[in-house]
């Protein structure tokens, strides 16, 4: 995490940074409007209201990370979807981990999701920029991967 800290202060892959936050808030908006539906409107458990924002949001992040974020060209590679789906599987249990901490702390649901959401989006990244890294290091170095 503090990697990402100082590479974002240095300015390397602050323009890619900045692009996953907006696509972040695409999809976090997705993942929370989705999860206070779910718990206020249908009465569902906040552990499984978290999964399915989560999931829907992390849809709508594959997608559109893979084209903007990290202009991705093949976006079908199995290798590919199954490292998305790893670390957002990680970054999905960092959330629900910090959800319910802070839940038993503050009592306060807003504050226990934007907690959560915070960290996951550090999680997320550190791992998601690792999983679209070998295409382009690949591309800088002219086709020949490093």
């Amino acid at each position: 995490m503090l990697k990402i800290i100082h590479s974002l202060k240095d300015g390397a892959g602050s323009g890619r940074f900045f692009r996953f936050c907006l696509v972040g808030a695409v999809n976090t908006a997705t993942d929370a409007l989705l999860f206070f539906c779910a718990v206020h409107f249908l009465g569902v458990n906040i552990s499984i209201a978290q999964v399915i924002g989560y999931a829907s949001g992390m849809i709508v992040s594959y997608l559109l990370n893979g084209r903007y974020t990290f202009r991705s060209k093949n976006l079908l590679h199995a290798k590919r979807i199954a490292g998305f789906i790893a670390v957002n599987v990680f970054s999905l249990g960092v959330s629900l981990l910090v959800l319910h901490c802070t839940m038993a702390a503050t009592g306060v649901l807003a504050v226990a999701k934007g907690m959560a959401i915070v960290f996951s989006v550090l999680a997320n990244y550190s791992g998601q920029k690792r999983v679209f890294a070998p295409e382009r290091r690949a591309f800088r170095s002219g086709g020949r991967k490093k």
